[in-house]
Parts: structure tokens; sequence; C-alpha cells
């Protein structure tokens, strides 16, 4: 009876082991990591109105600039939890300079209502937008050596903008009819805003555990900006970037 009992434990635990075995098959990885570099590619335009006092009277500034295409880097890692279900979290990071034209209309030293309109360009503002995206994953194998992704969830940003809220106007001579732009003064400002993303990566596995790979990616979230006259933010858009993978 004992004999009898030894072997039936261990036929039991020899078909529990091959169960397991048999419910992940060799090959079949946990983890995966991403490195990428692309283009933040959705260019966004944006006007902001200002006011300011000059002669005991009230001027208006007005800026537009277009942020992006930029530079965008991006890193992630992924767990899977099922089959094919997995969470991630991917970090991406774009930076940017870029131009914004500038129209004035400035008060008269001497005449009430009687505004001249300058026109200048500011150069060279700097930009830049970080986004923490949480992501629910579904993994689908298409072959061992290619993995397609889908991905979603939300998005925390912090991003950062330079403004030209300030203009020093210079007279060009009498009778003061013409007016120009000597300098202008940026303020810099920074805000974070939660909205969403969602995206797919196509990663090919050149042996077991490294390949390559490309992420498309869109996210989106809006942040008020507390100055009269200025729109709201414009965060996310849309991230192709492509780089290396690992799995393990």
């Amino acid at each position: 009876m004992k004999r009898t009992l030894r072997t039936l434990v261990i036929v039991g635990c020899t078909l529990g082991a091959a169960g397991v075995a048999s419910a992940r098959p060799e090959g079949e990885h946990r983890f995966v990591l991403t490195a990428n570099a692309g283009i933040h590619a959705l260019a966004a335009s944006r006007t902001d109105i200002f006011n300011f006092d000059l002669h005991a009277e009230t001027g208006t500034l007005e800026t537009t600039q277009t942020i992006g295409p930029d530079p965008v880097f991006d890193g992630g890692a992924a767990v899977r939890l099922s089959r094919q279900a997995a969470v991630g979290v991917a970090v991406s990071y774009a930076q940017g300079r870029s131009d914004a034209t500038v129209d004035a209309m400035v008060p008269h030293p001497f005449f009430f209502g009687f505004h001249r309109q300058a026109q200048g360009t500011a150069s060279d503002l700097a930009h830049r937008e970080l986004g923490v995206h949480l992501q629910g994953q579904f993994w689908i194998p298409l072959s061992p050596s290619i993995l397609l992704t889908l991905s979603g969830g939300p998005t925390y940003f912090n991003a950062a903008r330079d403004l030209v809220m300030e203009i020093t106007p210079v007279e060009v001579g009498f009778p003061f009819d013409e007016v120009d732009i000597a300098s202008h003064t940026t303020t810099r400002i920074s805000k974070n805003a939660l909205g969403y993303n969602v995206g797919v990566d196509l990663a090919y596995f050149l042996s077991d555990r490294i390949g390559l790979g490309f992420t498309a990616r869109y996210s989106r979230a809006t942040s008020d900006v507390d100055l009269d006259g200025a729109p709201p933010l414009e965060l996310g858009g849309l991230h192709t970037v492509a780089g290396v993978r690992a799995r393990f």
C-alpha cells in the first residue's frame, strides 16, 4: 500500500510539472523592454494676445508660433499577466525651439487713440514635453519572432513653453507715425495635465531576446493657462519612434 501511494504521488507530481510546462511553452517571455527615438510629428499652432500699458493707454501684443515637429525619446517596460494581457509604462520626452511672429498695436506718445502697428519675430523660443504613459497591453504573437502589441491608458504630462508677453517699442522719429520693436521679453510657463494614450508596437526579434521595433502612439491632453489672453496648452500628439527591444 505504501509503495502504491508513493508511486501515485510521484506520477501525480510528474503530471503536474508536465501540465505547468505545457501551460507556458518554451520561448514564451514575460518581460519586454523598449528604447526608442523618433519624431513628435503633430505640429500645433497657438496664438497669444496680451495687453500692455504705455503712454497712459493700453496696447495689444499678439504672437503666433507653431510647436513641432520635434525629436522625441521614448522608453518603456511591460510585464505579461496572462497569455496575451500585459501592463506597462512608457516615458517620452520631446523638446525643441521655434520662432513666433509678433504683431503689436502701440499707443502714440502724444495722441490718444492713435495706435501704430509694429511687427517683428521672436526667435529661439524653447518648449519641452514629458509624458508618462500607463498602459494596458494586448500581445499578439504573429510568429515566434514577431510580436504585435496594442496599448492604451492614461497619460500624465508635464510641459513648459516660452511665451512673448512684453515688448520694448522704439519710435522711428518725428512725427512718430511709425514704431519698431527694439526687443521682447519671454516668460516660461510650466503646466501639468492628465490625458490619454493609444498605440501600436511591432517588434521583430533577431534572437530569442534582442530585436528591433516600431511604435506609433497618439496621446492628448489640454491644460489651462492662468493668463488673460492665453489659450490652453495643447499637449501630446503623434509619436512615431523606432528602436531596440529586449524580452526575458
